[in-house]
């Protein structure tokens, strides 16, 4: 009853918000998973022009967050949105019309620079519309919606596949148009705060990386992000390794759906009980332990058990990091603050595919268990780590 009382107190503009994210997980889910496919099968390019393609739209989101956010602190976060939704609905379409490389770098180009604009705006909006006492709930609830697109994503794709791919394109295009327009009709114009005493890029930059404790956070993060990037390298290399010939969308929507139904509720029990920082912890040990159970089974179902515990560990990260963040970032600057930590997904992803691969190709040629222990030894200092830093909050507090 007092989940159900938190959810009745959200204004108007928090549940459009929320649509929001739900339309474009399905968007994005719709067509990410098949593009690859598509890129190799279709338009027969290589593995290594397939891999440019698909890092140059993550590495322009990622690296251009900090930026999104701090034109968001000062024009607006409703505006930003509306802007990045609008130029990935534009990459998006292009994916589908276009099959020469520059084309195809340009409409990655053009979908991770839209999720560089909305993405922080979207999160500073979600701190501006809720309260320190619901925004545990807020952000699970933000992404156990998702969560659900990656799971109802690529059903409809594969559906509109059976039509084309520029079928599947062009309709992923639209749900951001929607998007757009139900965020120039519903949202609030959040205009820059006029308390902020920041007036330039570098000023703001300079609060950010003189916050000890978030910059100590985002370092951490970059760690916790290794070891994130590795579910979707590890699952496939060690069913390559065991010789198993099994549905991998089955293995990753058994996590999902664990979210879906567990993580609202579970966050809405344990957040009044336990610290962000802690539940953070946690969810970088059960990552740790779902990799484990994935680097020592003998069979697809501890492939299943190491994917399902991964994903409660992801369930406690995803709204705790965003609850951390929003509780030491400035209220002038907070799109700002979730574009910088931005950075760290950006760095730990790279490190982790980087480094990953490098570990798995020492693991199938020398012992298979390297890369696994590396994870485990990775995971466990990072979790003292940051029960060290939880530990020494309470004794200030």
């Amino acid at each position: 009853m007092k989940l159900l009382q938190n959810y009745k107190d959200f204004p108007a503009a928090l549940w459009i918000l929320l649509i929001n994210t739900l339309m474009m997980a399905l968007g994005f889910y719709m067509i990410i998973p098949l593009l690859a496919v598509y890129l190799l099968e279709n338009l027969f390019l290589s593995a290594t022009l397939v891999g440019l393609i698909i890092g140059v739209r993550s590495f322009f989101q990622q690296a251009f967050q900090l930026w999104g956010g701090m034109i968001s602190d000062r024009v607006g976060y409703k505006l930003l949105i509306c802007i990045g939704v609008f130029i990935r609905s534009i990459g998006f379409i292009m994916f589908g019309l276009v099959d020469s490389i520059p084309g195809l770098l340009l409409a990655a180009i053009l979908s991770g620079l839209g999720g560089a604009f909305f993405h922080p705006s979207s999160y500073g909006l979600y701190t501006v519309l809720s309260t320190p006492k619901n925004r545990s709930i807020i952000y699970s609830t933000r992404d156990m919606l998702s969560n659900v697109g990656f799971i109802v994503g690529p059903v409809v794709g594969a559906f509109l596949l059976k039509i084309d791919f520029q079928i599947v394109c062009l309709v992923s295009g639209i749900m951001f148009i929607l998007v757009l327009i139900v965020s120039i009709i519903g949202l609030p114009s959040s205009k820059p705060k006029p308390d902020s005493t920041h007036p330039t890029v570098l000023e703001d930059l300079q609060e950010i990386v003189t916050n000890q404790r978030f910059m100590t956070f985002t370092i951490l993060m970059i760690f916790v992000w290794f070891l994130f990037s590795q579910l979707y390298i590890a699952v496939p290399i060690k069913m390559d390794w065991l010789g198993i010939d099994n549905n991998i969308g089955y293995i990753y929507s058994s996590g999902a759906f664990v979210i879906v139904f567990l993580q609202v509720p579970l966050i809405s029990f344990l957040t009044n009980r336990f610290s962000s920082l802690f539940l953070i912890a946690l969810g970088c040990f059960l990552l740790t332990l779902g990799l484990f159970f994935i680097g020592i089974t003998p069979n697809v179902i501890g492939i299943y058990l190491g994917v399902i515990t991964f994903a409660f560990g992801q369930m406690f990260l995803q709204p705790m990091i965003s609850k951390e963040i929003s509780e030491v970032a400035s209220i002038s600057l907070t799109a700002s603050y979730f574009g910088f930590n931005g950075l760290a997904l950006a760095i730990g992803g790279l490190a982790g595919n980087l480094l990953g691969g490098v570990l798995y190709d020492l693991g199938a040629a020398v012992n298979n268990m390297i890369p696994w222990a590396v994870f485990v030894l990775v995971g466990i200092i990072t979790v003292i780590v940051i029960l060290a830093k939880e530990q020494r909050g309470r004794v200030v507090n």
